[in-house]
């Protein structure tokens, strides 16, 4: 009998952490609420290899806009298949013919363009979560929740596929987190 208790405190134990955990600072805070059709708000943000992503940087080519944060079990399973999704738009990329614009300046082919954005986490605690898993696509470490207010409320992860239009024309969150084909097709 004792033990049947001692199982049943463990599990319940075990439940509040897990649902404790999986709920990092999630109250809504009235930022805005995108959906499929809408497009990018105004932002601008230094990803950690000094270049800077916004509007105009992401005008003409598709973009996947990734909201997380290290410490979220959600997002620790949908950064590897992020991860993934990256590497294969590097290969591709690769692959893509260069080619002079109106102008004469020589333009490299490009792939979708993988944003991936923290919520709440500085450049330390993410850098040191790329190193350990091996990450190579590029983040950027934002302190706070200001610019995932221009997307969202609550949850992350966030994951928005952007054509080149600036619309969202896909989006999921930890409610319905994409695989590697939902991505894949989202762009197709």
């Amino acid at each position: 009998m004792l033990i049947a208790v001692m199982k049943k405190f463990r599990y319940t134990i075990l439940l509040v952490f897990v649902l404790f955990v999986s709920c990092i600072n999630e109250q809504p805070t009235g930022g805005a609420d995108l959906h499929v059709g809408d497009s990018l708000p105004a932002f601008e943000v230094v990803m950690n290899d000094g270049s800077a992503v916004n509007n105009a940087t992401l005008q003409g080519v598709p973009a996947l806009i990734v909201f997380f944060n290290t410490g979220c079990p959600d997002c620790r399973q949908e950064l590897p298949v992020i991860e993934q999704f990256y590497l294969l738009q590097e290969q591709a990329k690769k692959q893509m013919p260069s080619f002079e614009d109106a102008s004469g300046r020589r333009v490299e082919g490009e792939s979708v363009k993988v944003v991936c954005i923290s919520r709440e986490q500085t450049e330390e605690e993410v850098a040191a979560y790329w190193y350990a898993k091996g990450f190579t696509m590029l983040y950027s470490a934002q302190s706070d929740r200001s610019v995932y207010e221009l997307f969202a409320q609550s949850r992350i992860p966030r994951v928005y596929a952007v054509n080149e239009k600036g619309i969202i024309i896909a989006m999921w969150d930890d409610t319905d987190m994409p695989t590697l084909e939902d991505l894949q097709k989202a762009f197709l």
